[in-house]
């Protein structure tokens, strides 16, 4: 698990550790230069010229650290400061002080065009102002070389709480971020501005992280860990039985890739209720499914009655229509279900006029909602909700006693705790027909698993998000199909 921090957050993270535990600021910044120097050597030889642009604040005086290193290490730097220096803080003109010792010269013009690598050293993680004036002009002329350019702790102009671009921002290849994640770099637009992102270790210490535990967090591939362990003596019996409620006449396809999801993530048995018009197709696509096939609402009702009572995780929604069938099942599952319920899709669609059992419901439920879908559960517009997404989704599931999944470019997680979760894999590649019905019988594999509905959620969506990842990487993201995040589950869960 990896914690995900606001400006505010890391902010105090950061005076903490000087302040209250007492390793000097200086220590931390000659720490990030020297991460920063042995990247850059890392991907860069010496007769590559490289230009750092400096504000006069700290995330300056990094730059002004990281230039000494680089020419100590026989590069060609030039060192650009931008702003007031009669401004400037403390440790930027210690830094000052040190180059002029050293005899290093600073300019304050540059063109950038003459440089093979541009270092953003202007603002740091703190900023939540509209950049404009002189800083803006140098933005926007960074931005229009084709120099490789690298962000010191964050691209300036970019929001480090929100992603938001304030007035104007650098669009990079590379943001070196000190110590944890930062939710603007994660969050769109700001991912798109950060590049690759690499998080480095500078010395702020566990105690101080934890006594300011941030609200966010996302999870790496280490957290595979938490999957249930299959056991030797088991049987089908051991890992649940799903029921997939999914399906209606032409849109066999939903049903089929949630259930083979459910079964590559673990599922002992797959039951699938859909209409008459689907059994050919789903039995011959996933023989290992057991079928059972529905004429009318009257019938409908009857079986899944009877299939939910054996069935412990249970998904419904994926391709089923926003018909009065498909109320009347998701109905039901509200008022009488018991297990781990899924709700995807059209179920979805339908849940605003079903709200009221949501409180009272038995079921662990899960909802899974795009953004359409989920501004139609809220009752409020996309923009409203992007405007603060992890405060709405996280109010509507303490409210509802439910596990919250907003999918988007960033999936973010909520089961009405202060912790919320923001999803780090996954690709464009993703944005596809039947994408989210995978997602679907993901979670209800883990669920049946044995995970409790928050787990087998976030648990879920990085692994969804992976498969897509690994998939990127052999087929592109042009050429991606949901199809594709199947076949590469087995290797997301067999650790490759």
């Amino acid at each position: 698990m990896r914690y995900i921090t606001t400006s505010a957050e890391m902010q105090k993270i950061d005076q903490m550790t000087i302040q209250g535990i007492g390793i000097p600021g200086m220590v931390l910044m000659e720490k990030a230069a020297l991460k920063m120097h042995d990247m850059i050597v890392e991907r860069f030889s010496t007769k590559e010229k490289i230009c750092i642009v400096a504000g006069t604040g700290n995330n300056g005086g990094d730059g002004l650290a990281l230039g000494r290193m680089l020419v100590e290490s026989g590069y060609q730097v030039t060192i650009q400061v931008i702003g007031n220096t009669l401004k400037a803080s403390e440790q930027f003109m210690d830094q000052m002080q040190i180059l002029l010792a050293l005899g290093i010269p600073v300019c304050q013009e540059a063109d950038y065009e003459e440089y093979d690598v541009l270092v953003d050293a202007i603002f740091g993680v703190g900023l939540s102002r509209e950049i404009t004036g002189k800083y803006a002009q140098v933005l926007d002329e960074m931005n229009q070389s084709h120099a490789c350019k690298i962000a010191v702790d964050a691209p300036s102009g970019i929001c480090c709480t929100t992603g938001k671009v304030l007035g104007t921002a650098l669009k990079c290849d590379i943001t070196i971020t000190f110590g944890l994640m930062k939710r603007g770099l994660l969050l769109y637009p700001g991912s798109d501005y950060a590049g690759e992102v690499l998080v480095v270790d500078i010395g702020f210490p566990q105690l101080v992280v934890s006594q300011y535990e941030p609200e966010v967090f996302t999870y790496t591939k280490e957290d595979l860990c938490r999957l249930p362990k299959r056991r030797n003596d088991s049987h089908k019996g051991t890992y649940g039985k799903v029921l997939i409620v999914a399906g209606t006449m032409n849109m066999a396809g939903a049903c089929y890739f949630s259930a083979k999801a459910a079964y590559l993530c673990g599922s002992g048995l797959v039951q699938i209720l859909t209409t008459q018009e689907n059994r050919v197709i789903l039995q011959t696509l996933l023989p290992e499914a057991v079928m059972t096939v529905y004429q009318n609402e009257k019938e409908a009702k009857e079986l899944l009655r009877k299939h939910m009572q054996q069935c412990q995780t249970a998904v419904i929604g994926p391709g089923m229509g926003q018909n009065s069938i498909t109320e009347e099942l998701l109905k039901i599952m509200l008022m009488e279900y018991k297990g781990k319920l899924v709700i995807d899709a059209d179920g979805c669609n339908l849940l605003r006029k079903l709200e009221m059992f949501l409180p009272e419901a038995k079921a662990d439920i899960i909802l899974t909602p795009h953004l359409k879908e989920a501004s139609r559960i809220l009752d409020k517009s996309m923009d409203d909700i992007l405007k603060d997404p992890i405060r709405t989704i996280r109010e509507y599931a303490k409210k509802n006693h439910v596990t919250f999944v907003l999918k988007n470019a960033r999936t973010i997680i909520s089961s009405g705790e202060r912790l919320t979760f923001i999803n780090s894999s996954g690709n464009n590649g993703m944005s596809t027909g039947g994408s989210g019905d995978v997602l679907s019988g993901i979670i209800a594999g883990f669920c049946s698993g044995g995970l409790g509905g928050s787990e087998a959620a976030r648990l879920g969506v990085y692994c969804h998000g992976l498969a897509g990842d690994y998939a990127r990487a052999q087929k592109g993201a042009y050429s991606l199909m949901a199809s594709d995040l199947l076949e590469y589950i087995p290797d997301v869960l067999g650790g490759k």
